[in-house]
């Protein structure tokens, strides 16, 4: 076959110009090209706070109950739970083909339905993340022997940094603790 196209140089170059003519053909009208590709995140999430409590107590007293209440909802792919002090995220995650909005109503209706959380604890919010202009390019994460409130310091910091950079516009600091001022007085005086 290669002696043949050898000897037969037009054949040869006629088939050249076909295979471009077909990849230009197939590269303009059956590739489709998306500027900002969308990246649906098919989920609905659950932020609750519990002052004071340390992520044990929020385990137990929030993120247990919750996820009892949601593990035989129809539609759910995955529960996705986070435990803090002072606070629990739980991430709902669908299957394709489900309503979101219909699966954010049900679990608020089945939220709403627990009555055993603590007093000290806040309304839960329910919603569907918007992801329309956010895209996660980088993760940095810090580390080292610091107390946490030089930690979140230097978080700040690099943040900050990073915010100064024109390609940048907008970060998100993950991990930290809720600051709190403690006020202790001597029962002697």
């Amino acid at each position: 076959m290669i002696r043949w196209f050898a000897k037969n140089d037009i054949a040869s170059n006629l088939l050249l110009v076909a295979i471009v003519l077909a990849g230009l053909y197939t590269a303009f009208n059956k590739i489709s090209l998306e500027v900002e590709p969308s990246h649906e995140i098919g989920e609905v999430e659950i932020n609750m706070r519990f002052r004071g409590a340390s992520p044990q107590d929020v385990q137990e007293h929030i993120v247990k109950p919750i996820e009892r209440t949601l593990r035989d909802l129809p539609g759910v792919k995955l529960i996705d739970s986070k435990a803090r002090t002072g606070s629990a995220n739980i991430d709902v995650e669908a299957e394709e083909g489900v309503d979101l909005r219909e699966l954010r109503d049900e679990v608020e209706t089945r939220i709403g339905a627990i009555n055993t959380f603590p007093g000290e604890t806040e309304r839960p919010e329910v919603h569907i993340p918007n992801t329309s202009n956010w895209r996660e390019v980088l993760t940095v994460a810090i580390t080292g022997e610091l107390s946490e409130t030089e930690l979140y310091k230097t978080a700040r910091r690099i943040e900050n940094e990073l915010l100064n950079l024109h390609e940048i516009s907008r970060t998100d600091i993950r991990g930290n603790q809720t600051l709190e001022i403690r006020i202790e007085t001597d029962d002697e005086k």
